[in-house]
């Protein structure tokens, strides 16, 4: 239907609505609009006289006439006690105002009592018997309710703290709601349609029992009903309470139904939640337009779950509502149930937010905020956890189970613990889940590669790796170290050709050497210690062929070269016990003492070096052969 099809139609409806109808929405919107004689058909109207007759002929009927207060007062009757002669017991009677002694409220005040009488359940006032009072007109005795109208206490929180003695007035009334639906239910079952359900309709009694009141514009949809309840298919006329009213009671495009009631259950939700019922309007026509639209406001701080109840219960469109008040009850005990659940995951997200900021912070000892850490982060688990046990459907506690989770296990991964990390990881589901274990992998790639490089570098700093070859190189070289100087003293060479000879000598051992050395190049660079000393003694061996070919070519004497090479000599491994292994500190005495000699006795001086050299190869062959317990460890590198 177009917008201006749909304008035609609620003004040809606003015009049909009875003068008296218009004046009492104006007056109050939650007043009941109730049905008039025309309402009924011939059958209800004959029930109705019917019953009236058999009342006065009835020998043992009686009638009402000393009453005590008056309980309350509606649009066309009072509720008066009265005391039961036979059973001596405090009764509510009702009956019709004076101004309501017509037909069409007689038979309002009759068919809710037939109504209730056909309804047996706790939370519907039970009916004793109907009178009928000298001037023809009926007494509906009912159970006396000591309570208060619902409407009244609602919202109060101070008057239901006193009268109900409950400190959450907002669970309270949901509980009362529920309550409303079980009746409903019941009233469903037997084919009654309530159409007025309101807060107003509901009274609590004195220990806080619920009854669901004012039958009286009630329908049935059951045909052997038809001589004393209307019937819902032949509700023509608007009836109900405007401020609740569901749209088919204002425009009967849709049947009235039990999803009438469905829509009132709503609209009483509603109220809870906002604190007004759902339509209202400056005049009749926005009123009418609210009630047809049926899309009312609620505030931001509403539970967004119970509004989601509360919209799909006043759908204007019956098909789209609850398929029963059933259904609708069960929908708020989840929410209650949940309501729970939220409560615990509020609390445990206050320890989650704690718990992040102590992971921020990194002051203090790493030990005390690790405990803490945990301390607040098993708080958060149990308390997530239990939301869940809870209310296994609460996506905010699963979410917050793992973001404290990731929080504690990112912390882990800060301070290297990969594996307590992935522990930790184990079951998170998500994508917080997934970017968690991701990074737990790249964690573990960076540990790996980290430990691979430390286990790298522990061996390029092992003295056993290369131990062999730094042996055997040290050997030779002290064994022609040795040999070598007592070459020119046994063959009687002096002078200048001595100095020619020795670096003729060194010469060819160096180029020996560097052979040696290329062809052994794995064992011999396998460490960094074996690196330092291959490099330290090939360029001692060039240091001393330089300074011999500089003294040559000075002109001086050869025994101040060989003095120079024990000098050299006692540096140079006088370095490498310092640097790079203490074990040949020897070496550097032996060296030292062939100096001093070198310098007071020239004649001794190759003797002493083959003593030195000597003195080297023996701290060699003790500081770096390898022992028992090393060969199978050092044979292998």
């Amino acid at each position: 239907m177009g917008a201006e099809a749909h304008d035609e139609a609620l003004e040809a409806r606003l015009r049909a609505i009875d003068p008296v109808v218009r004046q009492t929405i104006a007056d109050d919107p939650l007043a009941t609009i109730r049905p008039g004689l025309e309402a009924y058909d011939t059958s209800e109207r004959d029930a109705y006289a019917s019953l009236i007759d058999a009342l006065k002929k009835d020998a043992g009927g009686h009638y009402y006439a000393h009453f005590g207060g008056t309980l309350g007062q509606g649009a066309m009757g009072l509720v008066r006690v009265a005391v039961q002669p036979r059973l001596e017991r405090e009764v509510a009677v009702k009956v019709l105002r004076d101004d309501h002694k017509d037909d069409a409220s007689t038979l309002r005040l009759l068919q809710e009592a037939w109504v209730t009488g056909i309804l047996e359940h706790p939370n519907i006032v039970p009916v004793h018997e109907i009178a009928v009072d000298p001037d023809g007109f009926p007494q509906v005795v009912l159970k006396r309710i000591r309570g208060r109208r619902w409407n009244d206490l609602m919202h109060d929180a101070n008057i239901l703290e006193a009268n109900i003695e409950t400190q959450d007035a907002f669970e309270w009334n949901l509980g009362t709601l529920m309550t409303v639906c079980d009746a409903i239910e019941h009233a469903h079952r037997r084919g009654i349609i309530h159409r007025d359900i309101k807060p107003e309709n509901v009274m609590i009694g004195e220990f806080g029992e619920v009854y669901l009141v004012d039958w009286g514009i009630a329908v049935s949809t059951r045909d052997e009903d038809r001589k004393r309840i209307q019937l819902a298919q032949d509700v023509k006329e608007m009836s109900g309470t405007p401020g609740y009213m569901s749209p088919e009671q204002v425009q009967p495009v849709h049947p009235i139904s039990i999803l009438t009631d469905v829509y009132l259950l709503g609209s009483t939700l509603y109220e809870i939640i906002v604190g007004r019922a759902p339509h209202s309007g400056p005049d009749l026509k926005a009123l009418v337009r609210n009630v047809l639209k049926s899309d009312p406001d609620y505030p931001t701080e509403a539970p967004p779950e119970l509004v989601a109840i509360a919209r799909r219960a006043m759908a204007p469109d019956p098909e789209d509502r609850f398929a029963s008040a059933l259904e609708f009850k069960q929908a708020i005990q989840r929410f209650l149930d949940g309501r729970g659940s939220a409560r615990i995951c509020f609390r445990a997200s206050m320890r989650l937010s704690e718990l992040e900021a102590v992971v921020e912070d990194t002051d203090g000892s790493r030990a005390g905020r690790r405990a803490k850490i945990y301390d607040l982060w098993g708080a958060c688990r149990f308390g997530f956890m239990q939301a869940l046990e809870e209310r296994p459907d609460n996506e905010v506690a699963r979410n917050g189970l793992v973001r404290a989770t990731t929080v504690v296990a990112r912390f882990e991964l800060a301070d290297g613990n990969v594996d307590v990390a992935e522990r930790l990881a184990l079951g998170l589901e998500g994508e917080q889940g997934e970017a968690l274990q991701d990074e737990i992998r790249r964690a573990r790639r960076k540990k790996h590669r980290r430990e691979e490089e430390l286990e790298a570098l522990r061996r390029d700093r092992d003295p056993r790796v290369g131990q062999r070859a730094r042996a055997t190189l040290g050997a030779i070289l002290g064994v022609v170290f040795t040999v070598a100087p007592l070459a020119p003293y046994i063959l009687e060479v002096t002078g200048r050709e001595r100095l020619l000879s020795t670096t003729f000598g060194t010469a060819l051992f160096l180029a020996g050497g560097a052979m040696l050395a290329l062809w052994k190049r794995e064992e011999m660079t396998a460490s960094a210690l074996n690196r330092g000393l291959l490099g330290t003694i090939f360029l001692t061996l060039l240091a001393g062929i330089l300074t011999d070919v500089l003294i040559f070519f000075a002109g001086a004497e050869a025994w101040i070269a060989s003095a120079m090479r024990f000098f050299l000599w006692m540096i140079v491994t006088a370095m490498i016990s310092i640097a790079l292994d203490t074990k040949l500190w020897p070496s550097a005495v032996g060296y030292l003492v062939g100096f001093i000699v070198a310098v007071l006795w020239p004649s001794a001086v190759f003797p002493m070096m083959s003593i030195a050299n000597l003195t080297f190869l023996v701290n060699v062959l003790w500081a770096w052969w390898p022992r028992d317990r090393e060969r199978a460890d050092s044979s292998i590198r």
